[in-house]
């Protein structure tokens, strides 16, 4: 692997100041000074070598297990359920578990585990009858094996390596200075030191990426790229997945320091038991925008920012009803059902109507305005706010951890924030949970002051602001603009 060296002899440094997601989505591995980050188009060795070393390790730990005189029950469920009963070299294994009998019941089990580990193919494929399959895999040698075998894959010392260094370094030190940049911008007080409590109390919940008490990790979700923040628990999950393509720190502080601000994000800051904040019921956006503890959210709506969009009720995004919020995931939920409840600060749900009529009312009757949602229905602001909140922890970080960075280090880092889960630009606003990523990156982190400062570039871009905590929105409360014939408009600098 070559890390690229050259960047901007084809993206003049100029362009970078004006179009940062460009190199982001540019091909190569570009080295920044406190680690790599390759795009995902371009190399994806590292899972193949994951994946290839996985039937080899399985049939070894079979075939060493199988051997075991006390396993003679899970040798017998095999023979019988794969059908090798009938084969005369298994007449004898009972006797003498060798031979070529004990190979094919090692392969036998191999492939039963390749299947659930790699994702591919369905239990209804496998040449084992459904019903004789599950003794197989409910088996607890079976799964001791598994165990054994993902937990071997995860052991790659390089990863280990890179977790660790997130773990006990930048975790902590991403914490620390989010709760500093909470404490300089909430007045009141005592919203202050609840939110302050609440991303203390957050949690490094490791890398496997699984969740639920039945799970079973598998391999494809070992090469998973995300990262998530799980309200209910209080707990930040970065998946080892994410570690494969991009070791740069520029792209881990913004990882950790976008999930953590979902804790107080305009959504989750008025959830649970402890919640820091309380929307009232009477209220209107315009209002709770004004009252949010960090109010940058009418900026962020505004076309010369990230462009925030909220759609009608009963939009795309059910906020209020995911139990963890992080970067896109895989088959990720794009519509929310019509009705949902929200909680106030004082403990009682009230319904939120979508766009659907409401059930048992007539024809035509316009269903009754509805309670404020609290932003956790249909509204981008969530991520945009939380991108904010990233993009003013990650310079900071920079500047005290990695003050020796050189102008180029520091351009190929923060390209380095989204390397490797680029996406290519979108016309207008995409309407879905995110503002497009173009506008994630040239609208928001790279107007950032500091950011600016750090890249050598001028400090303002027609058409761009960086929003101050107060400032208001231009175009609107994020709705998307109109032409005469009712479809959106595409601001300028959108791509």
């Amino acid at each position: 692997m070559i890390a690229m060296v050259f960047p901007f002899s084809v993206l003049a440094a100029d362009q970078v100041c004006e179009d940062l997601h460009r190199l982001t989505c540019a091909p190569g591995t570009y080295d920044d000074g406190t680690g790599s980050a390759t795009n995902s188009t371009t190399n994806r060795s590292t899972g193949r070598t994951m994946m290839d070393r996985v039937p080899a390790l399985a049939k070894e730990k079979f075939l060493e297990t199988l051997k075991k005189p006390e396993n003679a029950q899970f040798r017998r469920i095999l023979r019988t359920a794969s059908g090798l009963s009938m084969n005369p070299d298994c007449d004898t294994i009972d006797e003498s578990p060798n031979g070529p009998c004990l190979d094919l019941l090692a392969d036998t089990a191999t492939d039963v585990m390749g299947r659930a580990l790699f994702g591919t193919g369905s239990v209804s494929s496998s040449s084992i009858p459904l019903d004789m399959l599950m003794y197989i895999t409910d088996a607890p040698v079976y799964k001791e094996v598994l165990r054994d075998v993902v937990a071997a894959v995860r052991q790659d010392p390089a990863q280990q390596k890179t977790e660790a260094k997130l773990r006990d370094e930048v975790f902590p030190r991403v914490r620390e200075l989010l709760i500093k940049k909470v404490s300089s911008l909430v007045q009141d007080e005592a919203v202050r030191k609840k939110m302050v409590d609440k991303i203390r109390d957050i949690r490094f919940n490791g890398s496997a990426c699984v969740q639920g008490a039945n799970s079973q990790e598998t391999i494809s979700d070992l090469l998973t790229t995300n990262a998530f923040y799980t309200n209910n628990s209080n707990t930040f999950t970065y998946c080892s997945g994410s570690m494969l393509s991009n070791t740069s720190e520029f792209q881990m502080v913004h990882t950790i320091a976008h999930e953590l601000s979902h804790s107080i994000d305009p959504c989750r800051i008025s959830q649970g038991p402890a919640a820091p904040f309380a929307y009232a019921k009477t209220e209107t956006q315009e209002t709770a925008e004004s009252r949010f503890p960090i109010p940058v959210l009418s900026c962020l709506r505004g076309t010369d920012s990230a462009n925030a969009y909220r759609t009608p009720r009963g939009g795309a995004l059910p906020y209020g009803n995911i139990g963890g919020i992080g970067l896109p995931k895989p088959n990720s939920e794009t519509a929310s059902p019509n009705y949902g409840f929200f909680n106030y600060g004082g403990g009682t749900s009230y319904p939120t109507y979508g766009t659907a009529q409401t059930p048992g009312m007539g024809v035509g009757v316009a269903a009754p305005a509805a309670p404020f949602d609290g932003f956790c229905q249909s509204d981008q602001v969530n991520e945009a706010f939380c991108d904010w909140m990233a993009y003013e922890v990650l310079p900071e970080y920079m500047k005290h951890n990695h003050p020796k960075l050189t102008k180029q280090q520091l351009r190929n880092g923060y390209s380095n924030v989204w390397r490797g889960n680029c996406q290519q630009p979108e016309a207008g606003n995409n309407g879905g949970t995110h503002p497009t990523q173009a506008r994630r990156v040239d609208y928001l982190l790279l107007m950032q002051p500091e950011v600016r400062n750090q890249l050598g570039c001028p400090a303002s871009v027609d058409g761009r602001v960086y929003c101050e905590p107060g400032k208001t929105a231009a175009g609107g409360l994020g709705m998307p603009l109109q032409s005469p014939n009712g479809s959106p408009v595409t601001p300028k600098g959108e791509r």
